[in-house]
């Protein structure tokens, strides 16, 4: 069995990890063999907008909930999932960690949309990115915030995946499940 109890994991690139210190034991008893799998949920486009309008900023949460409700009434019936990442002052801790300040002079929002299809989910984020500048009922200057909004459009993403499987299956053979192929070139 692979025994990953003292696995190391190392950053080797932006794109590499190294992994080291798994042991193989010999196996006693049943074999398991791992499954793990991941499928493809859809196509992926991605927004980045800037905010710097103090109206917009202290009722950011409210105002990313209403844009999530209108574009669920736009897409009402359709497929897809939006997401909001907001990094500001505390946009990459865990709410225990953070350290509570006023409400912070700009913040960066990724939108994410995911949707069976690209043109589904091109219009998504899309609407979701834009919605950002139009609170009416929220905020007292809505439909003014553009000038302190920076949009400029969507980025195209490789598709999302998520795990659809991750198990053990226990095996007679550790080789039953795998089809061996065997070719001898001269």
């Amino acid at each position: 069995m692979l025994d990953m109890t003292a696995c190391q994991y190392d950053q080797e690139s932006a794109y590499t990890v190294r992994v080291s210190n798994a042991a193989f034991l010999p196996s006693e008893g049943e074999i398991r063999v791992r499954l793990e799998g991941a499928g493809k949920i859809g196509e992926r486009f991605v927004s980045i907008v800037a905010i710097r309008d103090l109206s917009i900023l202290e009722h950011l949460d409210p105002i990313i909930d209403w844009t999530r409700q209108q574009v669920e009434q736009r897409f009402t019936g359709k497929s897809y999932q939006l997401s909001y990442r907001v990094y500001n002052n505390n946009g990459i801790t865990d709410d225990h960690d953070a350290v509570h300040i006023r409400i912070p002079n700009e913040a960066c929002v990724v939108v994410e949309g995911i949707a069976e299809t690209e043109q589904l989910a091109e219009e998504l984020t899309m609407m979701g990115a834009q919605l950002l500048a139009y609170a009416p009922s929220i905020t007292e200057k809505a439909g003014r915030a553009l000038p302190t909004l920076a949009f400029d459009g969507l980025l195209s993403a490789p598709p999302a995946y998520q795990w659809t499987i991750n198990h053990s299956l226990t095996v007679e053979d550790p080789l039953e499940l795998f089809k061996l192929y065997m070719l001898t070139v001269e």
